[in-house]
């Protein structure tokens, strides 16, 4: 009970909040971020793999990694699915470190202080026409629509230096120094993080400005979700990002970012779902039609490269 009102305490009173307090309760996460910059790229994604590969040891996460891989790729046997399982928890502990050490290296390396392409772009290599696709996006303020696989946060640095000026509605950090760190490292790449309250609304504005937003539409939805086909089974799926394409005749275009054999190398695809036309109604047969596209879109995505998918979400959970 102490605990529990000590910690609500320090939730509600230090949220957001600059002091000493939340200063001095990021310096361990900070100095332990300060400390993994000093090694080098590869020893620091191995750490990083080892971490993310203890979500294995989660008896209810392994349960639910199988259970969706059986679900996407039944023709794998059991020990195959469980060696992919595994591999795709080390990738997620990968993503983790991504930005803020990775990339963070690339960019301290880089002449310019702005969004460098001369740093990241030789690094990438692009499906055949992806490139092309999202430079013909410029001031289209297209929808573009990820999961998580991959290297999902490289693929926000990649849409920055191709001048598209992307916006990631996300939950802050409930640490301010450590928001603010967030920020910095997305900031110094031409991203721009908009905060979940109001977010629909910001990002209305912000691809009224000719930018794009950049969503995630692959975790089961808690606000009035949308029951769309997800691997051949019926998820709870947000529905806003294709209710804003509809709504305001922009474009939906799916991305992808995965790693390569090759250290600090990356692929990255794309792939357009529904080209910019008239503004019309968002009625439920458009959004779920819509949505339905987009998701199969993403699943051949993830089929591309399964053992980098984030498997253990539970994605058909329905939160009442």
């Amino acid at each position: 009970m102490l605990s529990q009102l000590r910690h609500d305490f320090f939730h509600k009173r230090w949220k957001h909040q600059p002091g000493v307090v939340p200063w001095l309760l990021a310096r361990p996460t900070i100095f332990f971020l300060a400390l993994m910059r000093l090694m080098p790229s590869r020893l620091v994604l191995a750490l990083a793999d080892g971490l993310g590969r203890v979500a294995w040891l989660s008896r209810r996460r392994r349960l639910i990694g199988r259970d969706h891989l059986q679900q996407a790729m039944p023709a794998l046997t059991a020990s195959a699915r469980d060696a992919l399982l595994k591999t795709s928890c080390g990738h997620l502990g990968r993503a983790a470190v991504e930005t803020m050490i990775v990339l963070d290296r690339l960019r301290a390396n880089s002449d310019s202080a702005k969004p460098s392409g001369e740093a990241l772009l030789p690094r990438i290599a692009f499906e055949p026409g992806s490139r092309e696709l999202l430079e013909a996006q410029l001031g289209q303020g297209t929808v573009f629509i990820g999961a998580h696989l991959g290297a999902f946060e490289v693929m926000g640095a990649v849409a920055g230096v191709l001048g598209l000026h992307p916006a990631f509605p996300m939950r802050f950090p409930n640490n301010h120094y450590l928001g603010q760190s967030l920020l910095r490292g997305r900031h110094g790449w031409g991203n721009q993080l908009i905060p979940r309250k109001g977010a629909v609304r910001k990002m209305v504005a912000h691809l009224a400005k000719g930018h794009c937003v950049m969503l995630a539409t692959d975790q089961s939805a808690h606000h009035r979700p949308l029951g769309v086909t997800w691997f051949g089974r019926e998820a709870p799926t947000e529905r806003a990002a294709a209710q804003m394409a509809i709504r305001l005749g922009k474009p939906l275009v799916v991305v992808w970012c995965t790693r390569t054999e090759r250290h600090g190398y990356w692929r990255v695809g794309a792939e357009q779902v529904e080209a910019a036309g008239e503004r019309r109604e968002a009625s439920g047969a458009a959004v779920l039609d819509l949505c339905e596209r987009t998701h199969r879109a993403l699943e051949r995505a993830i089929l591309t490269a399964p053992e980098q998918y984030l498997w253990i979400h539970d994605r058909f959970r329905i939160t009442k």
